[in-house]
């Protein structure tokens, strides 16, 4: 029998996504159901400065058209891997 391995090599627990401006809900459900325990969603669009003061912890973001992911912010958030 093999052992089923998980292809991240870091633990999805640890992993904090961020849905903003009303993303639809099947994109939550839809990491939830792939085992991404640590996601936040919002209705609205943040500002610079409320993405400076919150995203520091933030690997994943997902994003529309309101929010903008300046310069400074992605040099403020060490661990974002993605912006969707």
């Amino acid at each position: 029998m093999t052992k089923k391995t998980d292809p991240l090599s870091y633990p999805k627990e640890n992993i904090k996504v961020l849905l903003l401006e009303g993303i639809h809900p099947t994109a939550e459900e839809n990491f939830k159901n792939h085992e991404f325990i640590n996601v936040e969603t919002y209705s609205e669009a943040w500002s610079e400065e409320e993405l400076l003061e919150r995203i520091e912890d933030v690997q994943l973001i997902g994003i529309r058209s309101k929010t903008n992911i300046t310069k400074k912010v992605i040099e403020n958030a060490p661990k974002l891997k993605a912006v969707g």
